[in-house]
């Protein structure tokens, strides 16, 4: 059984996660989910209020788990957004895109946990277009049954591959990919 990660998408500028090149990547915030998620679990993400609370923004499933300097060491700064941190060879830690996080405890937080990477078969990112879960999938949303309202991921156990699971119902209604642009480019970050 893999876990079910759910959180809100307070803001998606781009950088977290990052929908760029056909490949969804989660390099940046959500720390917790970032030490945590391993290969095979599942991601789903929702629109902020003013949007109705399931309305989804993203779901993937992580198909693995890079430690930064591996990450940037392929995919450095500009090759991809959220690849803002770059490694001297005696160690230090470089800001390639100084804007984005600037402070100490961003750094901190962001080099904290690995970068996910999501299974493009198995991605759908809706940026400025989130989906309204149907009827019977609403349980998945933060604020659904059981699910809590304040701040912070929800994570489960889930069989996502039965019949009627949220997995099925996106493989049935949407092509994988990418469905929309993120929906704003606010530089201040997640």
């Amino acid at each position: 059984m893999d876990r079910f990660y759910r959180y809100v998408l307070a803001d998606d500028n781009g950088t977290a996660p990052c929908a760029q090149n056909g490949l969804l990547s989660l390099a940046t915030c959500k720390p917790s989910i970032r030490r945590t998620a391993k290969a095979g679990d599942f991601i789903a993400s929702f629109a902020p209020a003013p949007f109705p609370r399931d309305m989804l923004a993203y779901a993937a499933r992580v198909a693995k788990v890079v430690d930064w300097p591996d990450y940037v060491a392929e995919h450095a700064y500009p090759a991809r957004n959220d690849a803002v941190y770059g490694f001297s060879p005696n160690g230090d830690v470089l800001r390639l895109r100084p804007g984005y996080h600037p402070t100490d405890r961003h750094l901190h937080q962001d080099l904290s946990g690995p970068v996910l990477i999501f299974e493009p078969s198995e991605t759908w990112y809706f940026g400025e277009n989130p989906q309204a879960l149907p009827a019977h999938l609403q349980w998945c949303s933060i604020g659904g049954k059981g699910s809590g309202s304040g701040r912070g991921h929800r994570v489960d156990d889930a069989e996502l591959d039965e019949a009627d699971s949220l997995l099925t119902w996106l493989k049935r209604t949407y092509a994988p990919g990418f469905h929309g642009e993120p929906r704003g480019k606010k530089t201040r970050g997640c």
